[in-house]
């Protein structure tokens, strides 16, 4: 993680619907896009430290089997940042845009970043996995 860590982790979906995590003057953010009607955040209550730093994102559903309720929990080197539960968890299928991964290049998720464009991360990512584990 830089200093002042400013830019999107990653993004799946757009200004319709869609994931998003990413980094606002060193706290790490969290918005879940649900169809425009239901924003879902979570936000780190201190900053994010320089250095190495493993994020974990893990999504668990609740039941069903594509459009369907769950609860969405952060960590950061290990220690809860926050948890949530979503309305209806996002999976790959959620738009035609794809997974982007340290900018958000199109139709962004967050207004936060709207005006910001690509808003790209301003560190390296040197990993990312995505695994579904149900």
């Amino acid at each position: 993680m830089p200093k002042k860590a400013n830019g999107v982790l990653f993004a799946l979906g757009g200004t319709g619907a869609g994931i998003t995590c990413y980094m606002k003057d060193c706290y790490l953010n969290y918005e879940y896009n649900c169809f425009i009607v239901q924003r879902i955040k979570i936000k780190s209550k201190s900053t994010i430290p320089a250095g190495e730093t493993k994020i974990e994102i893990l999504f668990e559903p609740i039941e069903g089997t594509i459009v369907f309720p769950g609860n969405v929990s952060i960590k950061v080197n290990g220690k809860s940042i926050g948890e949530v539960k979503v309305p209806n968890l996002a999976n790959l299928t959620l738009s035609t845009e794809g997974l982007e991964v340290g900018r958000d290049a199109y139709s962004p998720v967050s207004p936060y970043y709207a005006v910001k464009g690509e808003f790209e991360f301003n560190g390296n990512i040197h990993n990312i996995n995505v695994k579904y584990l149900k």
